[in-house]
């Protein structure tokens, strides 16, 4: 129950915790996590709503991002969604209860500013180096050569629609086609990619 500040009894962030994750429709490992973050952390480090105050969020975001004072390194995807579900627990606190008064809101302009650097671009774009026609060949003739099948479609597959390993390897049955399949939420906004057709294989 809450009384406001202006009797001097201040929020505790975790009472509504499992009461917003149970309305809130998520799946049930990601509620699991959700709870987990908010209860096991964000809540220790900041028990009370209008205690939370705008240079304590920065510090404890920049103290996670690099590891420091204590905390394992999350990355920024990570940090982002952890600080989402912060957010909507304020959102829906603030819903309810009507006289609570909180210093700010939480949100995602806590994050740290990226860097810019060069060499910080060139970190983050490692791992998305595009292979050369060469490459791709050579990558399948391995394939075929340890007589893995698996691999050898799905090496082609990503050969001839761009799509990342991750978006076929996470593919639903009812996804696929006889001649086409679907990709949703896809990042390079591949939608309805159709085979190549027969031919086109046998050419290898």
């Amino acid at each position: 129950m809450v009384f406001g500040q202006a009797i001097g009894d201040i929020t505790s962030t975790a009472e509504y915790v499992n009461q917003w994750a149970d309305q809130h429709g998520y799946a049930p490992k990601v509620k699991d996590e959700a709870i987990s973050f908010l209860l096991n952390h964000f809540c220790k480090r900041f028990p009370y709503f209008e205690t939370i105050y705008l240079q304590s969020l920065k510090l404890w975001c920049g103290n996670v991002l690099h590891g420091k004072n204590g905390y394992k390194q999350w990355t920024r995807k990570t940090l982002k969604t952890k600080i989402g579900w912060a957010n909507k627990l304020w959102a829906y606190c603030e819903n309810l209860l009507i006289t609570m008064v909180p210093n700010i809101a939480v949100a995602t302009d806590v994050m740290p500013v990226a860097s810019r650097t060069k060499s910080s671009r060139k970190k983050r774009n490692a791992s998305y180096n595009s292979l050369s026609t060469q490459q791709c060949l050579q990558a399948l003739d391995a394939a075929k050569a340890t007589d893995d099948q698996q691999l050898e479609d799905l090496i082609l597959l990503a050969m001839y629609t761009g799509c990342r390993l991750s978006e076929l390897t996470h593919m639903k049955v009812e996804q696929v086609s006889k001649d086409r399949f679907t990709v949703e939420d896809s990042k390079r906004m591949l939608e309805n990619a159709k085979f190549p057709s027969i031919q086109t294989f046998n050419k290898w």
